[in-house]
């Protein structure tokens, strides 16, 4: 029998490109307001940003504009990493709470940042989007046969520990620095990186790689 294949769940934002950081721009442009990137202590962006709901609502949008997209940077050691494990037999599926609107813009920016994967999935990780066909469920993710999984936001981190049994690195960023994953029944590793380069030192063992 076939050896089952490592797969690696990846997080879009802020784990493959610097979201906040652009984010943190567009409010100064829209809203003439600056919020220090270190101090987004929130993953509620309207609290964080002290936004309206209304203003939120345009924000968003806005963020989610292909210009927003399109311009984002990533993130310093991802694509060097992501390209080691596809060469090592890993499957790279980067799994996304973005609308589903956004897929052409996102795949256009995996590819002109050369960046490795094999599925680009949209989930429904924060019960914000309307029924749709083309969005993975949040709950199916825990039987996907996932070797490793990668994310930042606090909810979803929560969920993957405590609802799949995969293990996790938090990629650590100011709004999830209160999140430890440990309340002593996780019989899984839950690992905190704050770079790529650390990633790809803990996966080598997560994921049974060579070197």
């Amino acid at each position: 029998m076939p050896e089952s294949p490592r797969r690696v769940y990846i997080d879009f934002d802020d784990v493959l490109c610097e979201t906040a950081r652009g984010l943190v721009d567009l409010l100064q442009e829209e809203f003439g307001k600056r919020v220090a990137y270190e101090d987004i202590h929130c993953f509620d962006l309207g609290r964080a940003f002290g936004l309206t709901a209304p203003e939120l609502k345009g924000f968003m949008e806005a963020a989610h504009a292909t210009q927003c997209v399109g311009n984002l940077a990533p993130v310093e050691g991802a694509r060097e990493a992501l390209g080691a494990w596809k060469k090592a037999g890993v499957e790279v599926f980067v799994v996304t709470g973005r609308p589903p609107e956004t897929e052409e813009d996102s795949r256009a920016w995996l590819e002109r940042h050369c960046v490795p994967y094999d599925r680009l999935l949209f989930v429904d990780k924060y019960g914000r989007h309307a029924p749709s066909s083309s969005l993975v469920a949040l709950e199916s993710l825990a039987g996907m046969g996932f070797s490793l999984a990668i994310d930042d936001a606090p909810a979803m981190l929560e969920f993957l520990v405590n609802s799949t049994p995969m293990p996790v690195i938090i990629f650590d960023r100011p709004w999830n620095a209160a999140f430890t994953g440990d309340d002593g029944r996780v019989l899984k590793p839950v690992l905190r990186c704050a770079s790529w380069a650390a990633i790809a030192r803990s996966a080598k063992s997560l994921l049974g790689l060579a070197g």
